[in-house]
């Protein structure tokens, strides 16, 4: 999980702005309704690939879409993510009955500029790399996700307008807490990104586990 830092706080004042304060643990109805989302959209998959004669439209565009993410990488895993975060942060502004169009705004050009591309970077860099699935998976959920919570966190905070220095700090307090919430859910998920998932469509796999992880955890 790579965005739930910023999704604390991201429409505090802008006159006089103050750090974040901690979340409370996460409830375990909450754990529940993420891997139900996970298990439903695996189902929808596989079904999808063992019965294409039930959902012919949904084959179609997913070949579709894996020739994109093939032949325009970037641009397609971009979109990707940005359509991901706005519906994650949709979903989860409607579950909080609260309606902020910045934060949504924020969020869509957050995951297409920052998150898309540069989980495709890493997916590559990883790919190339001789490393055990236990290293991968250990890579990504310290040094990478550190990374790139924080560059989330610096670009929706500067579509703000808020200062660097805050910025900087609302960072580095939300990196052990958002660092930890993470490894109750994401190894197990990446332990398939690495190992199952084809190369062209992890940044797909991540972004539509990422889109429950947002809407439900955040």
């Amino acid at each position: 999980g790579h965005s739930l830092a910023a999704q604390n706080g991201s429409a505090l004042p802008a006159a006089k702005p103050t750090l974040p304060t901690a979340k409370p643990p996460l409830a375990r109805a909450s754990w529940k309704a993420l891997f139900r989302w996970c298990g439903t959209g695996a189902l929808l998959l596989f079904l999808a690939f063992q019965h294409s004669t039930l959902f012919p439209a949904m084959k179609r565009s997913f070949h579709a879409y894996e020739a994109a993410a093939i032949s325009r990488p970037i641009l397609t895993k971009g979109a990707t993510s940005g359509v991901a975060y706005l519906a994650g942060d949709a979903i989860a502004q409607r579950l909080a009955r609260t309606r902020d169009t910045g934060r949504l705004a924020r969020a869509g050009i957050a995951g297409a500029v920052s998150h898309g591309p540069q989980l495709h970077a890493w997916t590559m860099l990883l790919e190339r790399c001789s490393l055990p699935l236990v290293a991968k998976v250990a890579l990504d959920q310290t040094i990478f996700s550190l990374y790139l919570n924080a560059a989330f966190c610096v670009c929706t905070e500067s579509l703000q307008r808020r200062p660097l220095a805050f910025t900087l700090r609302k960072a580095r307090a939300a990196a052990w807490p958002c660092l930890k919430a993470g490894w109750r859910f994401w190894p197990l998920a990446h332990a398939f990104t690495y190992s199952v998932v084809p190369l062209h469509l992890r940044v797909l796999w991540v972004d539509a586990l990422e889109v429950g992880w947002v809407a439900i955890l955040s």
